[in-house]
Parts: structure tokens; sequence; C-alpha cells
């Protein structure tokens, strides 16, 4: 069973923050140029930012402008074998208006399926496809869309957690996210959105597919990040919440202000402020 939380409640991370709303995934990739140009030819994503060589960063941009992948090579860290994963372990989602039409077409530009179209018990249809470099790609059609629909939209990133329960809890303490549907067990399936209600995270424990050990998976080879006002002040705020520290706040050339933590179950999550924003 699932419910749906109250969309009115007070920003529980802090006053110093105005908003935090996530921005990006961020990949290692063997080919970042070619996996930003088949994902803007096929799920109508735009490039909104890239680098020159030798990392060739590109930030790619979902057809609602709310989500943005970050690709980009770097050698010096493992490139994860997407391909090895469970899609019952990580995938990303994205909403569609036709899953048959978005099958057919991805087939025809090389993705693969990893479970046909099924039905859920709350009524949502939903596709598993892998794309062609092995990362898993889901594709559904809400009953009730827990974030505004857009055909090829972001919808959510999702996660085997060994905890769903605290983990989800941590971030709406901690992060301002609210509970937008709230599962049962034995996979205590949780989505929780930002407060714009503009992505959402699904984090489940299923004891029949890998649970990630986020731990060891370097965050250059994959986090999640959040835009913030106050990278300091949210720095402050999570180690007390049980957050790590894993790059302390930088400032870039262009102006961003970055930070890199880990959850108190491992996962890489990064803080931005802009120089300039990529999501406007």
């Amino acid at each position: 069973m699932t419910k749906n939380a109250d969309h009115n409640q007070p920003d529980r991370a802090g006053s110093h923050q105005k908003s935090i709303r996530p921005e990006h995934i961020a990949f290692n990739v063997v080919d970042p140029a070619a996996i930003a140009r088949w994902y803007s030819i096929n799920l109508a994503m735009k490039i909104a930012r890239k680098s020159q060589p030798p990392a060739n960063t590109y930030f790619i941009a979902d057809a609602s402008n709310k989500m943005i992948l970050e690709l980009y090579n770097n050698p010096e860290v493992p490139v994860p074998a997407y391909e090895t994963l469970s899609y019952m372990s990580l995938h990303l989602a994205f909403m569609s208006d036709d899953l048959a039409a978005t099958r057919n077409a991805l087939l025809s530009a090389g993705a693969t399926v990893a479970e046909d179209v099924s039905t859920t018990s709350a009524g949502d249809k939903v596709l598993m496809m892998r794309d062609p470099w092995g990362l898993a790609i889901q594709f559904v059609v809400r009953i009730s869309p827990m974030v505004k629909p857009t055909h090829l939209g972001f919808e959510h990133f999702a996660l085997n957690a060994l905890d769903s329960e605290s983990i989800t809890s941590w971030y709406t303490q901690n992060l301002g996210m609210i509970m937008v549907r709230k599962g049962s067990a034995p996979t205590n399936t949780n989505f929780i959105a930002d407060a714009g209600n503009n992505v959402v995270m699904e984090m489940y424990n299923n004891a029949n597919f890998q649970s990630l050990d986020l731990w060891k998976i370097n965050h250059l080879s994959m986090h999640f990040a959040f835009v913030v006002d106050d990278v300091k002040g949210m720095k402050d705020k999570l180690l007390g919440a049980g957050a790590k520290i894993v790059e302390d706040i930088r400032e870039g050339a262009t102006g961003d202000q970055v930070l890199v933590l880990r959850d108190p179950r491992g996962l890489a999550i990064q803080f931005v402020r802009r120089g300039e924003p990529i999501l406007k």
C-alpha cells in the first residue's frame, strides 16, 4: 500500500537553505561524448554544459529540464560495470506516454530489454531496458504521477538500499525531502522527492537482488548531486547528522563551490553552489 505525503511540510533542512534540489547524477563512463549523443538523440535530452579533454565532461538535461546526467571519463577511478549490475540494484527512470513505442524506438537504437512491459499492483505500467553501455533505464506510466508528467522527463533514481526506512528518514529530516509514496514490508519501497517536487529518489530493500556496497564505489565513479544556497551550512548540518566528508569544499574555475559527503549508508552525495546555474 502507498500513500501520498503532505507537500506543505516545513523546510526541515534549515532556514539557511532557501532551496535544496537534486541537480545531477554523475557516472564515470568509457565514452561520454557517444553516450551524451545517444541520450540526446533517443531520450530528448540536451547538452547543458561540456568541458574539453581529457575528461570530456557532458552535462545533459532531461526533457523536463529538471534533472541532469553528468557523464565523464576519469581513467584514475573505476568505470562501474553497469551491465553486470542488476536493474533492481540501480536504475534511472523516465516517464513515457507509450511504453511500446518507447521500447521499439530504443531497440532500434541499440538498447536491450531487461524486463518487458508489466503492470504493478498499484496499476503503474513499467518497462526496464539497458542503454547500449549497460546502464539500466526504466520507463513508467503512472496511474498517479509523483512528479509533473513529461514525456521522457526524468522521474527517479533507484537504489536497492540495506535499510530503506532509516535512509529515507535521514533524507526527509536533513534535506527537507518529502515522502510521496511509502511502501510496506518486505521491500519497504519508499519514494521521496525534493520539496519542489522536481525529482524522486526510490529506496528499497529487495533481498532477492544485490544491494550495492555504496561505501566501495568511488565518488568519482558515481554520485548524486544537490544544488544548495549555503554549502558550508549544509556541511556543518550533515556532519552533525552522521554524514562523512569525502572531499571538502573547493571552488572551481567556473566559480562553482563543491562539497562531497557520504550519507550514513555510503552513497556519495555532492552539494554545489553554481557560479552560473545549469538548471534554470
